[in-house]
């Protein structure tokens, strides 16, 4: 995260530089793919002033813009069969959580919609659930879940006035794991799910 450029790269097991990912820009909130084959990240658009979310195919040194909208698109994430993704995209008065397909399409369907600034952090492995983090306007982040059925009400996860960040699922979907910084400093904390 920051404002200077940095090129994306993949690394072995050992730690070893495997590929170069595109030309250096400026990269946030990077994710790899169920599959291991391709990479979505947000990148910034200078001359645009904004910022988009792009796919990469390190294996065919593919890069393909997934967003054109004069909004910020902010924070991909995977769904867990890897064929659609999740994202923030705000704008003036306009801060929503959306989805789209990966492999082409430009129809998106809108999650969620909030006054505050919604974030995506991770999608459960059964596909029913997002967790996502809220910035308030005083600049303190809470998690929630948005159940992806029924009537899609959002369920608290980490809501107090301390800062809670950098979410996921467990592997099985029994826990949620997240940083809060309650104790002062930034530590880790499980809480079962559902709660």
């Amino acid at each position: 995260r920051g404002s200077s450029a940095a090129r994306l790269g993949e690394l072995d097991g050992q730690g070893k530089e495997r590929a170069r990912l595109g030309e250096p820009a400026t990269c946030d909130r990077a994710r790899l793919s169920p599959d291991g084959k391709k990479i979505v990240a947000t990148i910034q658009d200078p001359a645009a002033g904004g910022a988009d979310i792009w796919a990469l195919e390190p294996e065919r040194n593919v890069k393909t813009r997934l967003t054109f909208a004069p909004s910020e698109e902010t924070s991909p994430i995977w769904s867990p069969d890897g064929k659609r993704g999740a994202f923030a995209a705000v704008a003036k008065g306009d801060r929503r959580i959306v989805a789209r397909s990966v492999g082409g399409g430009t129809a998106e369907q809108e999650l969620f919609k909030s006054s505050d600034v919604p974030s995506p952090e991770d999608w459960s492995w059964d596909g029913q659930h997002i967790l996502f983090n809220l910035v308030s306007g005083t600049q303190k982040t809470d998690f929630w879940v948005l159940p992806l059925s029924g009537d899609r009400k959002p369920i608290p996860v980490a809501t107090s006035e301390f800062d809670e960040g950098w979410g996921f699922f467990s592997p099985d979907g029994k826990w949620i794991v997240y940083l809060s910084n309650e104790s002062g400093a930034y530590q880790a904390y499980a809480v079962r799910f559902p709660r």
